[in-house]
């Protein structure tokens, strides 16, 4: 049991290496969708942005626009149809456990419950934000923060 907590101490106060999974640590996102995403995505630096990233997964909406005007519509559904349904599901079963852990993502979420929003727009939504974040997180080389008030790096 030391041994196991003095390991999980090492974890968390060394800054990720090019092996290891710092990833893991978003809310919605366990071992089966970041082990697919790695082997969906070898290198996430090839996505200029989050955003890349998540059309890639087919996390964004569609778009409209005309004349200035943009309208967005419903995902796309494009890209890889596997990493996007593990990361809904990872979503989803963060969604349902939100009253349990507090962060940033579960706190997005509950602004989005508190506006009215449908269960599963937010858990897209939220699938949409972790796809972002995990970007993030990997090409900064940074640790993702748990508190909604701090910031990455």
């Amino acid at each position: 049991m030391v041994l196991r907590k003095r390991r999980s101490e090492e974890i968390s106060s060394t800054p990720p290496g090019p092996g290891d999974a710092p990833h893991t640590f978003v809310p919605g996102v366990g071992v089966i969708v970041a082990t697919a995403l790695f082997s969906a995505v070898a290198n996430v630096t090839d996505f200029r942005s989050g955003r890349d990233l998540a059309a890639f997964l087919g996390l964004v909406p569609k778009q409209r626009s005309t004349g200035g005007k943009t309208t967005l519509l419903g995902i796309s559904k494009r890209g890889n149809t596997y990493v996007r349904t593990l990361m809904i599901h990872g979503m989803r079963s963060a969604f349902y456990n939100r009253k349990k852990r507090e962060n940033g993502v579960t706190a997005f979420m509950e602004r989005l419950v508190e506006r009215g929003m449908h269960t599963n727009k937010i858990v897209v939504a939220s699938a949409n934000k972790a796809a972002r974040i995990i970007w993030a997180v990997l090409t900064k080389k940074h640790h993702f923060s748990r508190t909604p008030h701090e910031a990455i790096g």
